[in-house]
């Protein structure tokens, strides 16, 4: 756990982002963590600090999914309705 790190919480989550994990031991590479803008860490009470990784994205996820709807991102379709079904086809044949 980096010193630079900040919380999950003080990330802006509703732009574009890439959001990479490491395991507790190891962390991500040092070329990863290079191409990195910033550190982050999920706060935490008690003596455990981390989380396992699966419990971690899914922690994450879910606070872009909550700022986002915060933002009123999910309230109208990003896309027009033959492109969502032009999309759906596509998927479909794979």
């Amino acid at each position: 756990m980096s010193s630079d790190a900040v919380s999950l919480y003080d990330l802006d989550l509703t732009q574009p982002c890439a959001l990479v994990f490491g395991n507790e031991h190891a962390g991500i590479s040092e070329e990863a963590l290079s191409f990195a803008d910033a550190n982050f860490l999920i706060p935490q009470m008690g003596m455990v600090q981390s989380l396992n990784i699966s419990v971690a994205c899914a922690v994450a996820l879910f606070e872009a999914l909550r700022q986002r709807r915060a933002a009123g991102m999910y309230d109208a379709a990003q896309l027009e309705e033959d492109e969502i079904i032009r999309r759906m086809y596509e998927w479909a044949e794979r």
